[in-house]
């Protein structure tokens, strides 16, 4: 009896470190997420021949064209179907991970970078952010920048709100002028920024 409750103790921090693992590194996936996700088109082509769903949501949340977006899939994007509003996730996905070439496909496509995902978030945000989660993906100022500077060629793409007011607190304490002096010059908000 002891040894079945040791074997527990090991077993059960073992399993909720996995459960734990694959929500913040972006798994379980379904077969066609990971292949958009990693951009290997044959397998794609290959799970859709097969009637896979291009639209079904992995475990930990992602369809497969924001698994692609976030991984900066480019061939991956342009061979999935979305609705609009999963183009307009998977925008503020690229966005934030600084996948410069997904923004400008995703934008292309007709994803709107406006949308807002409460207290103002929106791709431009993300962008300026830098995607504050979990894993801690921070791709420096340069690659970040130049994502913001993407999405500002949307006419009137403006921070907004409390996320506004985060994303440019964020570039300031990264120490990112030029994204700074980007998003004070599109007069973004009338939030304050301390």
């Amino acid at each position: 009896m002891n040894a079945n409750v040791s074997l527990v103790r090991l077993i059960v921090p073992a399993l909720l470190l996995g459960a734990l693992s694959a929500c913040i590194f972006g798994g379980p996936d379904t077969p066609l997420g990971r292949a958009a996700g990693g951009g290997d088109l044959a397998a794609m082509t290959a799970l859709l021949d097969q009637g896979a769903d291009p639209n079904a949501v992995g475990a930990h949340g992602m369809a497969p064209l924001a698994s692609a977006a976030r991984n900066g899939r480019v061939e991956a994007i342009a061979t999935c179907t979305a609705p609009s509003d999963e183009l307009d996730d998977a925008l503020f996905m690229a966005a934030g991970y600084a996948q410069v070439d997904a923004v400008a496909a995703l934008l292309k496509r007709g994803a709107d970078p406006r949308k807002d995902f409460g207290d103002g978030a929106n791709a431009l945000s993300n962008a300026a952010s830098g995607a504050l989660d979990i894993d801690f993906n921070y791709r420096g100022c340069a690659t970040h920048t130049a994502t913001v500077r993407a999405l500002l060629a949307v006419p009137d793409l403006k921070l907004q709100g409390s996320a506004g007011t985060a994303a440019r607190r964020a570039a300031r304490r990264r120490g990112c002028t030029e994204m700074v002096t980007l998003l004070d010059g599109t007069q973004a908000s009338q939030d304050t920024v301390r």
